[in-house]
């Protein structure tokens, strides 16, 4: 079968996608959120194909050209759908105008490109035009609220071609002067120059893969430059591989240094750090604390009690489901708020604490993160702060 548009350039249909290879010891594990609820890291550039992991297609078809971006894109007639969910705050939608895209030896007339942003139909663009035009941006949005957002695309009144689409990327990395370090991990850590690995924590793809799953392993990551303790916002999301057993991660304030790390197990990469604050996301039960637990712990204490029982709120750690957590403090209370990225389950805790005392009016921040003869598998998708 050939594919081509009028463009002088031919089409040729492409029958396999590009895909993303995972590890075994991470594939085995991990799974994958439904499109409409889980975002993928962003690029730097923002820059994401048609046919990058993420995009889901009906009635459509793959064709692949060297003018175009990647050399690929992606067309259909009046069935033609896809979906993309992003995290960021706009998005922009480029495509293929001219007077027909040639399919099975027929031309099919260009039509228009409806766009829809949660679910609410923002744009309906024709694609026609007398002379063919590659890189054409059909639809952009700024000003979104910085977050998920559901792309849907459809075509009407003939067929589209699509290109690729640009989501809008935040600096990876701020400051603020005296008042310590701005943290944008939103759109993922592609850029972890400012990013201290220690122990098991490595990068993985746009994110941070905190244990793989090769039994008592321990490991941290935390940003060079100190953030202000006396009032912040802290934003992250973290997966658990599905059925991983033990022995959990926390999300950690500390005066210690970059290269602080705790021990293994029960521990879970945090006993151990002195001057330090600690929330815990605890997978096994050690002390009676449970094997889905939260809590907040001082100064490198055990993480295990006291601590909250997540698992009233319909919230399963073990269900391998990305899970978004806020952490705000407002200089005397420190609230968390725990949401199921795909059952949208939430929880929420709040602890009366003074952190300065604890680590000063400033300090390290990050994660950390072990296991015993328990496995598992953690990773660190996004985190601002």
């Amino acid at each position: 079968m050939r594919i081509t548009t009028s463009r002088s350039g031919a089409f040729l249909c492409a029958l396999s996608l590009s895909v993303i290879a995972i590890p075994a010891s991470i594939a085995d594990r991990l799974i994958d959120s439904p499109s409409t609820s889980d975002s993928l890291p962003v690029p730097v550039d923002g820059i994401i194909d048609e046919n990058a992991p993420g995009w889901v297609w009906r009635g459509s078809v793959a064709v692949s050209d060297p003018m175009l971006h990647g050399g690929a894109a992606m067309a259909g007639g009046p069935n033609c759908y896809g979906s993309y969910t992003f995290q960021g705050t706009g998005v922009e939608v480029f495509c293929i105008k001219g007077p027909a895209v040639t399919a099975d030896g027929r031309a099919h007339k260009s039509g228009r490109i409806q766009v829809s942003i949660d679910g609410k139909l923002r744009s309906e663009t024709s694609l026609y035009s007398s002379t063919s035009q590659d890189n054409v941006s059909a639809f952009k949005i700024d000003n979104l609220p910085n977050g998920n957002h559901v792309l849907e695309l459809e075509a009407a009144g003939g067929w589209i071609a699509v290109d690729y689409i640009k989501v809008a990327v935040p600096a990876a990395i701020s400051g603020t002067g005296g008042a310590g370090a701005n943290i944008n991990f939103g759109q993922g850590f592609s850029d972890v120059s400012e990013v201290k690995f220690n122990g098991s924590a490595r990068p993985y793809g746009n994110g941070i893969l905190m244990t793989n799953g090769q039994g008592n392993e321990v490991g941290s990551i935390f940003f060079m430059r100190q953030v202000n303790t006396e009032k912040f916002t802290a934003r992250f999301r973290f997966q658990f591989a599905k059925d991983t057993q033990g022995d959990g991660l926390t999300f950690c304030l500390q005066s210690a240094g970059p290269s602080a790390v705790g021990a293994w197990g029960g521990e879970m990469g945090y006993k151990g750090i002195d001057r330090s604050v600690a929330v815990k996301f605890d997978l096994f039960d050690n002390y009676g604390e449970g094997r889905n637990s939260t809590g907040i712990y001082f100064n490198g204490a055990y993480p295990a009690l006291p601590a909250a029982d997540l698992a009233a709120s319909g919230i399963d750690l073990h269900a391998g489901n990305p899970v978004d957590v806020v952490i705000s403090y407002d200089g005397k209370l420190l609230k968390v708020k725990e949401t199921d990225a795909v059952t949208q389950a939430t929880a929420a805790q709040s602890y009366q604490i003074d952190i300065p005392l604890y680590t000063g009016r400033r300090a390290y921040a990050g994660f950390t993160a072990s296991m015993g003869g328990a496995i598992s598998t953690s990773f660190i998708q996004s985190w601002t702060m």
